[in-house]
């Protein structure tokens, strides 16, 4: 009889009581796995924590509150960081909000075996608050991201993404001090030093409300160049961490987009290989990215 396969779901709270239940509900309703949460709360003020109390007494399920309000990145960085080397054989992420079809994971898991890969990150259907209006995103759907692409562009969603025990000692390596988005670190960590599988199925519902803290990255041209303006450069923060905890895992080439990225802002030789550059690229708005980079905010 195959294993049925032990996974810990990562779940980062604050002030989620109005879609909380629905999703632990989703959660634990998964088919073919052991599921348990692991539940970390970021000084929510209403009454989330009395939910997750609740249901830690009657599912597996175990949370923690924070001292301080670490803001979304962190809190999950710290949940995925504290966690690596417990008795799990996978590890996936959750938001408080979404709505988990009862595959979800299984899929996960079954592709990183077919394909022989570390990390899982999957297509969404993004949906209103009361789950209706489904609409696939489809944004990455049969195509291969290089690199070199994903500097300029992330294609993990977070709340889509499942990892092996053999990543997390990978990522047990190096924590990061200075990063913005987990989920940008774990597909930047998978891409140059392990590797990934993108699914361009879904098997989640992804709502968006009013107090989304990340929405959908779908977005009009005039929206993405109102962006443009308030635009704030995390990406080198991300390339520099990544060269300092596994620059010995990262081969040559890679490496060598890395520097160019990590040097646009003081090089102008960096921004013009970046912008002439097919191998920089995006499936949203590519020629918008560049200019962000010849403008130094990326």
């Amino acid at each position: 009889m195959q294993k049925i396969a032990k996974v810990v779901v990562l779940l980062s709270t604050y002030n989620g009581e109005k879609y909380l239940k629905e999703q632990l509900d989703s959660i634990f309703n998964q088919k073919d796995v052991d599921v348990f949460v692991l539940a970390s709360d970021d000084c929510s003020k209403d009454n989330t924590v009395a939910i997750l109390e609740e249901y830690s007494k009657s599912h597996k399920l175990s949370y923690r509150i924070n001292s301080k309000n670490k803001n979304f990145t962190y809190n999950f960085i710290d949940l995925i960081y504290d966690n690596l080397h417990a008795d799990y054989d996978y590890f996936a992420l959750a938001d408080q909000d979404d709505f988990w079809l009862p595959e979800k994971l299984v899929s996960a898991i079954n592709l990183l075996k077919e394909k022989k890969k570390h990390l899982y990150c999957s297509n969404l259907t993004v949906v209103d608050s009361l789950l209706n209006n489904p609409k696939p995103m489809n944004k990455f759907a049969d195509k291969k991201a290089t690199v070199a692409h994903l500097l300029l562009e992330n294609i993990c969603t977070g709340c889509t993404s499942l990892f092996d025990k053999e990543f997390a000692m990978h990522l047990a390596k190096h924590y990061p001090e200075n990063i913005y988005l987990h989920d940008y670190w774990l597909m930047l960590v998978a891409a140059f030093s392990s590797s990934y599988v993108y699914d361009s199925n879904s098997y989640i519902l992804y709502r968006q409300h009013g107090t989304n803290q990340i929405g959908s990255n779908e977005q009009s041209l005039k929206a993405y160049a109102d962006k443009l303006k308030k635009s704030k450069s995390f990406r080198i923060h991300l390339c520099e961490e990544l060269l300092i905890g596994f620059g010995d895992d990262i081969d040559g080439k890679k490496k060598q987009y890395l520097n160019t990225f990590i040097n646009y802002k003081t090089s102008f030789k960096s921004r013009m290989k970046i912008f002439f550059s097919p191998s920089y690229n995006a499936y949203s708005h590519p020629f918008l990215r560049k200019i962000k980079v010849l403008l130094k905010k990326y």
